[in-house]
Formats: structure tokens, C-alpha cells, sequence
């Protein structure tokens, strides 16, 4: 979490307390104000892959505008 002071994108798996402070910026049922980060829930490969691949789609469209 102290990574997040420092402007750093949280991808978590869903688990303990980051499930308490990590809001999946896709999560429908959550406000914009309180999506902060990308949350998978899978213990596997696939799982953080899938992650990954949304937060660097977000990124690149916000830098690129694509």
C-alpha cells in the first residue's frame, strides 16, 4: 500500500486487506471516486495475466488517447 503514495498502480489479488483498500476500476457496483486500482481474484497465471492486460489498456489509453 505504500506504493500508492508514490503513484504506483495497485493490481492485487483479492485477499485480506487489499481486498479492503483496492477498488477494481471495473467494478460496476463501486463509484468512480473509489475505484483506485485493478483486483483479480484467481491464484493462477491466467488471473494476473488478465489483470495486467487491463491496467495496461487503461494506461495506454489515457497517455495515447487510444
Amino acid at each position: 500500500m505504500i506504493a500508492m503514495c508514490y503513484g504506483a498502480l495497485p493490481i492485487v489479488r483479492k485477499t485480506g486487506g487489499l481486498a479492503d483498500t483496492v477498488h477494481d476500476v471495473d467494478d460496476p457496483s463501486m463509484s468512480d471516486s473509489k475505484k483506485n486500482g485493478f483486483v483479480f481474484e484467481g491464484a493462477d497465471n491466467g488471473a494476473l495475466e488478465g489483470a495486467l492486460d487491463r491496467a495496461l489498456r487503461v494506461a495506454v489509453q489515457s497517455m495515447y488517447g487510444v
